[in-house]
């Protein structure tokens, strides 16, 4: 999951660069749009009026352009950050429970769990919130390919967790 996080970071830092790059070459097509056209502003004989309209447009679209590129800077790193302390805290997962307070318990189990159905004192089942639930099926099938259980077993991991 971290190398996922740190490859995404990455691909997003790339993105940004070449969305920059982008922003950039826009911005220089219309510098040479506008020199055109003031250019053409020097003659006498064309209208003045659509020049001016059109030298506004331009500058227009360049403020715009410049707004976009002091907005590229998406940032994940935070987020990654919040995502590695989760995963930090959840490596013994068994052992943050039992550390816990009453607070955290009920918290943790607002967070992961939809609800838990009893019978006869024994866990039923959990319905839990996603993406939970998807991780705890396939965590459950990544164990049963680990024991060596066929793919029939593997699946039905999957499908039921």
């Amino acid at each position: 999951m971290r190398d996922l996080m740190a490859e995404a970071l990455s691909d997003q830092d790339r993105a940004q660069r070449i969305l920059q790059g982008q922003i950039r070459e826009q911005l220089k097509t219309l510098d040479g749009q506008e020199e055109n056209l003031l250019d053409l502003a020097a003659d006498p004989d064309l209208p003045k009026a659509k020049i001016k309209s059109r030298l506004l447009d331009i500058a227009r679209d360049g403020e715009a352009l410049r707004e976009r590129l002091t907005g590229v800077t998406l940032d994940l790193s935070e987020g990654a950050w919040h995502l590695d302390a989760a995963l930090t805290l959840l490596e013994n997962p068994f052992e943050l429970y039992g550390l816990s307070t009453d607070e955290v318990r009920r918290r943790l189990n607002q967070a992961i769990l939809d609800g838990i159905f009893i019978t006869d004192e024994a866990i039923a089942e959990a319905a839990m919130h996603e993406p939970h639930g998807h991780l705890f099926a396939a965590q459950s099938a990544h164990l049963a390919a680990r024991a060596g259980r066929p793919a029939s077993a593997i699946s039905a991991a999957f499908n039921t967790a």
